[in-house]
């Protein structure tokens, strides 16, 4: 999830409710966007990416038959070790996508 500002590194300096101030905590800093760059290119990247692949845009959640989750080691996941720490999936499109 992005919030506004996230895709150039704003920040609200730790304030996580700055909603009521009219300051330069709650202000965007326009020039943060030509600083960095890198990231908003990367936002705008996956945000395309999204768009270009309607699935993972489901308000659905998926079937056994449209997902397959994949550890390290190519493999099925070991859920149950803490020292796990990466996964993936693999989505199948169907044809009950909302935007076919």
């Amino acid at each position: 999830m992005l919030l506004g500002g996230d895709e150039f590194r704003r920040t609200q300096r730790g304030n996580n409710n700055a909603w009521c101030q009219d300051n330069e905590v709650s202000w965007f800093d326009w020039t943060d966007l030509e600083r960095h760059r890198e990231i908003y290119r990367f936002t705008c990247g996956m945000i395309a990416f999204r768009l270009a692949h309607p699935v993972l845009s489901e308000e659905r959640f998926y079937t056994d038959a449209e997902i397959e989750w994949r550890g390290r080691a190519g493999g099925l996941p070991n859920w149950f070790d803490p020292k796990e720490r990466a996964f993936a999936c693999a989505i199948r499109e169907s044809d009950r996508s909302r935007f076919s």
